[in-house]
């Protein structure tokens, strides 16, 4: 029994052994494979770099001097069980064009695998030149079926690559292709991390068009248009879209081996086939330049592009308590959906409430614009002469590289004795034909029935006289207090924004709410972005210029915010901007959405007022 165990010890020993020095005869590489080391200027190659027997990060592409790249890299893993061993891989395809002929050495890739850095080896590449009649007919056949990545690229192209915090950048997603496209169908969108993003419709009905590329003639199809507004400065990268496409080819087919042995087509007969071919465009760098801060107006709110305001009264004589309509259109182009208004600079005499917003943004042309338009209900509740100011809106031309500053007219409003109507601030969120329906409805008081009672005890010595004698100084303390404070709170333009932070948040949120229950997703989002971002940057007075995740992040830990609330604010906006655009989200998901804000902005009062 002993000996049994003993040979059964050994055998499992045996075994162990010779799988583990398998295993450990594997070792991690990295190496460079191309499709053809010579090539027509025009042509294309296949270049991949593979990892083997390890996962890597932190990949770091060569140059590619001498080349284009029209696509990648495109990620690949695979995973083979030989013999009873595992083999992994991951590899990082590009798909490259020479511009001109010469020896070129497609230099070395960096990966990171179990804690170190791997080098691939060098190739050198031949490019020749083109010889249109030599390639005219040659791709059909066995050899695009084999290299079918090499007859069919996607392109992201931007209109510029350097821009300023805020300004808006185009880009063209095009395929080019030299074989038959049946379908597609876009896999993975990028996420635009660190851009706001808003698609722009392409023209109706528009046909592929022919583009030649280093003499070689392409098909091209503009599948997608993205308008991007960086929201931070630095280096940013615009991930690669991956997009699916069905290609059908021609495949040659032998009738019999006189074919191969005269190595002529007209002997052969043709079929097609479809291929499925997933497809990665490129990865483009962005520099984006800090909005500078010489010469930035204390008006201004990160707003970049080109705008003009316009303004209109509807009445400049009016009686006291009669509601008068203020009127603010702000039109141009760029990021419409985040202009804001300034705070109007009202006299006390002069009650308003929340303005109605409405907005409207074109979507059909290359640079973002529209417009946005605001209307306030003035109501004076005294009479005489009442000022409205001037009202200063701030912009960053980029084009100019300078801030501009448009000023509207300034209104009088002359108010004549009309109805005395009891205020309340429970009046806010009426409409004008509500205010003055009140205007009729609510009147003072008068009583007929007045008596009077003969006075039991002195006056002159009582609490109640030494009660009334002290109330005005009291008031008079109480007043002084109070100024003092305000004219603080009015000095510090950040206090006051602070304070009001959470108001404009719950403002936005309403908004929201409404969006939710009509099921329109866009606005939706839009109004749960601006709850959030307004609410961090209001409350952490950081300027719209300045606002980033990083930075609110930053401040919220320097203030001993919860780190987990921290982390869920910086996903939540994450999700917000990646769900805009993602077509699968459900009334569900957007309620919790809701749900998650309101929680969040909630959280992060309460530790702030702790």
């Amino acid at each position: 029994m002993r000996n049994s165990i003993r040979k059964i010890s050994s055998v499992v020993f045996l075994l162990f052994a010779l799988f583990y020095g398998d295993v450990v005869a594997q070792q991690v590489s990295f190496e460079t494979a191309v499709s053809r080391k010579k090539v027509e200027v025009g042509g294309q190659l296949k270049v991949t770099f593979t990892l083997y027997y390890a996962q890597g990060k932190d990949f770091d592409p060569p140059d590619f001097d001498g080349f284009h790249v029209l696509s990648g890299p495109q990620v690949s893993n695979t995973m083979q069980f030989i013999n009873g061993v595992s083999t992994r891989s991951v590899s990082y395809i590009y798909v490259l064009q020479p511009v001109k002929e010469g020896k070129f050495v497609i230099g070395p890739a960096y990966v990171v695998a179990n804690g170190t850095q791997m080098r691939s080896n060098p190739v050198t590449i031949e490019v020749v030149k083109n010889n249109p009649k030599k390639n005219k007919g040659k791709n059909s056949g066995g050899d695009v079926a084999d290299n079918i990545e090499e007859h069919i690229f996607l392109r992201a192209i931007v209109d510029k690559s350097k821009v300023y915090q805020g300004e808006q950048i185009t880009v063209l997603y095009k395929l080019y292709t030299k074989i038959d496209i049946i379908d597609m169908k876009i896999s993975k969108s990028p996420a635009y991390i660190g851009f706001w993003s808003q698609d722009i419709e392409l023209p109706g009905k528009k046909r592929p068009y022919q583009e030649t590329i280093n003499d070689v003639p392409y098909t091209v199809v503009e599948i997608k248009q993205v308008a991007l507004f960086p929201q931070r400065s630095g280096k940013l990268d615009i991930e690669p879209m991956e997009a699916e496409f069905v290609a059908r080819i021609r495949v040659n087919k032998r009738r019999s081996a006189f074919d191969d042995l005269f190595n002529n087509p007209f002997f052969g007969f043709s079929s097609t086939k479809n291929v499925s071919v997933n497809v990665v465009a490129n990865k483009i760098k962005v520099e984006v330049k800090s909005l500078p801060s010489y010469g930035k107006p204390a008006s201004f709110n990160g707003i970049v592009g080109k705008f003009n305001i316009q303004t209109s009264l509807d009445k400049e004589e009016t009686k006291t308590n009669e509601a008068v309509t203020l009127r603010i259109k702000i039109s141009g182009s760029g990021n419409v959906k985040l202009l804001d208004l300034p705070e109007l600079e009202l006299p006390q005499t002069i009650e308003t409430y929340e303005p109605k917003i409405t907005d409207y943004v074109s979507k059909k042309k290359k640079i973002i614009s529209g417009s946005k338009s605001f209307e306030y209900l003035l109501i004076p509740r005294h009479e005489g002469k009442h000022n409205i100011q001037p009202i200063e809106f701030t912009y960053f031309d980029p084009s100019r590289e300078k801030y501009v500053t448009v000023t509207t007219q300034e209104y009088f409003i002359n108010a004549t004795p009309g109805d005395e109507v009891v205020t309340s601030g429970a009046v806010s969120g009426f409409s004008k034909e509500e205010l003055e329906l009140l205007g009729e409805d609510i009147r003072f008081i008068k009583s007929n029935d007045v008596s009077f009672h003969r006075q039991e005890s002195p006056f002159f010595g009582s609490p109640k006289f030494y009660g009334l004698a002290l109330f005005p100084m009291l008031l008079f303390v109480g007043f002084v207090f109070y100024w003092k404070k305000h004219e603080r709170s009015a000095s510090n333009s950040s206090l006051v924004k602070s304070s009001h932070a959470k108001k404009l948040a719950k403002k936005h949120l309403s908004i929201a709410g409404k969006y939710l229950k009509s099921n329109e997703r866009d606005k939706f989002y839009e109004e749960i972005s601006r709850a959030l971002w307004g609410y961090v940057g209001d409350r952490l007075t950081i300027s719209g210029s300045e606002l980033s995740k990083d930075l609110i992040e930053e401040r919220l830990l320097s203030l001993e915010i919860n780190k987990e609330v921290v982390q869920e604010l910086i996903g939540t906006l994450n999700k917000c901007e990646m769900s805009r655009f993602s077509p699968s989200e459900s009334s569900g998901e957007m309620k919790e959405m809701y749900n998650e804000s309101i929680r969040l902005i909630s959280e992060i009062e309460s530790q702030l007022k702790v």
